[in-house]
């Protein structure tokens, strides 16, 4: 089965998907990110930059992986 992402996400082109994908309403996949086999993306969740996720994995509601740190005195 191929993804299933709702209307409402925004999916940037060069995304990839594997296999029995499911993407929430509202969320952000970059065109970097690499959502691997089964993973479920929850609603107002991020995955961005160059991200490549596992099998299975769940990204919570309002989740944000692979972003900019929001703690910038802490980045390098």
């Amino acid at each position: 089965m191929a993804a299933s992402i709702h209307p409402t996400a925004v999916v940037e082109n060069g995304a990839e998907f594997g296999e029995n994908v499911s993407v929430g309403p509202f969320a952000y996949i970059g065109a970097m990110a690499k959502v691997g086999d089964g993973c479920r993306v929850g609603h107002h969740a991020a995955v961005e930059g160059n991200t490549t996720t596992g099998r299975d994995c769940e990204f919570y509601p309002y989740s944000a992986i692979g972003g900019r740190s929001q703690d910038l005195k802490c980045a390098g």
